[in-house]
């Protein structure tokens, strides 16, 4: 056998494939037609797996079992006499199973599957890199060019040892990944979703980044978010997941490769401006501190039931955008930087550990602006449609959106790229079947609560405002609540955060501008009565930025204010501005006691929207991108 990957025509994956490695490359989402041009294959014979891991012992080969062979070429498709093996029994080293094996006593190259060859001599193509053949080989199956590396620092040369046999002297990138015209590229690292965790792979991670940086390109790295389980998912297992879409989304959020190691060290002086730049600075590197509207934020999870007096009663999980506090700030200064201070005079000063000063801190907090921080437009935790047609279900921070999606991990979406008015009219169907029981009173009233459904998914899509969405209704107990509930359950997981309405204009004014500054997507304004609406109700509803004098202080709020409002109540009268700003959701029940009926399609219709809400989500996003 001259090459583990024979060029015959007539062979089939089933032909080069054993049973479980044909699995193994289908669950990574390769196609047939790709795990051809790729020239994987199973070895069975103990001979050819010695031979390929030029292996001097046969028996020590045969007790691999069956390989799957990843066969190596060069950018004008020649093999290189490189094969790595995927055993079906892997060995043990140092107590952990050696997944890969690569050749003894041979430099690490680099695996180039067969669409990306063409695109390594033209800078202007933005370049994957990944850890592994399976992952290269599905990123470029998608549209991606991508390079995949043996290991993490699979992409250097082997480096000489100093003489307490330590590696030293300059890393260099292995003779394959010489090649390749850097200067000018876009460089996306893609290592799995655990790289967070571990600090060897973030080392690897920025060393790589230094070195195709000195080389010209500039590079950036994606997180994936992990499994539902908290399993580790690859570049392969997030295109299966997610699609080339998602991806996209992913990779134009791509951020600098930052130092692990290394804190930035603030020395104390009497130049404050230093200091202060020095401080904003590293302030950026925290991970989960954001600006949004002139303020430093953070973002964190609603713990407990709601008090009644509180603005907005959110349920228990909802996320929820708080300020960070002067305290709260200082801590995150001695996290992300080493603070240090003269201490003593002439030769005798040292440098000492020190504690970030408080007018350091005051400087800080009150900058309004924060150039290198990741601004923060809203938090969703559904999926929403982007302007280009994706649909961003990729958790994480997506810093060319401003968005930080924080979607359930077992949520199952499924929506074609194309829909067909096939497609469009199932979802319809779909999404109309739980509202089967609710007496609307025309079916305009009926297509008004699926506006109001898909408003928020699709609040990336438009400029501007979207109306209030009122559930009127004629009688008590006729379901308005329950109605609310259906769309908050589909489109969040969670029943709505409920804000009192008040006609005073100042109290109403104090409440908005807090849904505004916490970062509020959703909002019901329950059991409205009497006259609804003023100028304030007026300007919420006609803006999606709000600036507002903060409570208890001098600063001000000029943010995002992307909130989605729904009202509920019996009758509701509404002021001339205002009505002209509202969606009309009417039920009409033509029983005295409505809340006595029985025989509904849905015993418990909150149990089965939360049970299948994955499907009416997937439904609601057929919708828009068919539309």
């Amino acid at each position: 056998m001259t090459t583990p990957a024979p060029d015959d025509p007539a062979e089939t994956v089933s032909d080069r494939l054993l049973p479980q490695h044909l699995a193994d490359l289908r669950g990574s989402g390769l196609s047939d037609d790709q795990i051809l041009r790729c020239r994987f294959r199973s070895l069975s014979d103990p001979a050819d797996v010695a031979k390929w891991l030029r292996w001097p012992e046969r028996k020590k080969a045969a007790g691999l079992g069956p390989c799957l062979a990843f066969p190596f070429y060069d950018p004008a498709g020649a093999f290189l006499d490189y094969v790595r093996l995927k055993p079906d029994r892997p060995r043990t080293l140092k107590k952990k199973a050696v997944k890969y094996e690569s050749p003894v006593g041979v430099a690490n190259r680099a695996y180039v599957p067969p669409g990306t060859r063409s695109i390594l001599a033209d800078p202007s193509v933005l370049l994957l890199m990944t850890e592994g053949e399976k992952k290269a080989a599905k990123a470029d199956q998608d549209g991606f060019p991508c390079v995949g590396l043996v290991g993490v620092y699979g992409w250097q040369q082997k480096r000489p040892r100093d003489a307490n046999r330590r590696a030293a002297g300059a890393r260099e990138l292995i003779p394959d990944l010489a090649g390749i015209a850097w200067a000018g590229r876009t460089v996306v690292i893609a290592y799995d979703s655990d790289v967070a965790q571990k600090p060897e792979v973030r080392t690897a991670e920025w060393h790589l980044a230094a070195t195709l940086g000195a080389a010209g390109a500039t590079v950036r790295a994606v997180r994936f978010p992990g499994g539902p389980g908290g399993e580790k998912v690859g570049l392969d297992d997030f295109l299966v997941a997610h699609g080339p879409d998602a991806l996209r989304v992913l990779v134009a959020a791509a951020e600098p490769v930052t130092n692990p190691n290394k804190a930035p060290e603030i020395v104390i002086g009497t130049d404050e401006h230093r200091v202060n730049e020095a401080a904003a600075a590293a302030l950026a590197t925290e991970p989960d501190v954001y600006e949004r509207g002139g303020l430093l934020v953070y973002v964190r999870e609603t713990a407990a039931e709601p008090d009644s007096d509180e603005i907005v009663r959110r349920p228990v999980g909802a996320p929820v955008v708080r300020e960070l506090a002067r305290p709260l700030l200082r801590e995150r200064l001695t996290r992300c930087a080493a603070w240090k201070q003269w201490r003593g005079s002439g030769e005798e000063a040292t440098l000492e550990d020190a504690h970030p000063p408080d007018w350091c801190v005051q400087a800080v907090h009150a900058r309004g602006a924060w150039p290198d921080l990741r601004r923060l437009d809203a938090v969703v935790t559904y999926p929403v449609l982007m302007p280009s047609g994706a649909v961003l279900t990729a958790n994480g921070y997506h810093r060319g959106t401003g968005l930080l999606a924080c979607l359930p991990p077992d949520l199952a979406i499924d929506v074609p790229d194309r829909p067909t008015t096939a497609d469009v009219t199932a979802a319809v169907a779909t999404l109309f079947d739980p509202l089967a029981d609710f007496p609307f009173e025309t079916p305009a009233h009926r297509a008004a609560l699926i506006a109001g459904l898909l408003t928020p998914l699709a609040w990336f899509l438009f400029e501007g405002p979207a109306p209030l969405f009122l559930i009127d209704k004629n009688v008590r107990g006729a379901g308005a609540g329950l109605l609310a509930d259906v769309v908050a359950l589909v489109v969040t997981g969670l029943r709505f955060p409920v804000m009192s309405y008040t006609n005073d204009r100042e109290e109403l004014r104090k409440r908005i501008t807090t849904l505004a500054m916490e970062g509020e997507r959703l909002v019901l304004l329950d059991n409205l009565a009497g006259a609804v609406g003023n100028d304030i109700l007026d300007a919420a509803l006609t803006a999606d930025r709000w600036k507002d004098r903060i409570l208890g202080g001098n600063r001000v709020y000029d943010g995002p204010l992307h909130v989605v409002w729904f009202g509920t109540g019996n009758n509701v009268q509404l002021h001339a501005d205002t009505s002209r700003r509202v969606c009309h959701i009417r039920m009409e029940s033509d029983h005295e006691w409505p809340e006595m009926r029985d025989g509904f399609r849905y015993a418990n219709l909150r149990a089965h929207v939360r049970s299948h809400r994955g499907k009416l989500l997937s439904a609601a996003l057929t919708i828009l991108r068919g539309w």
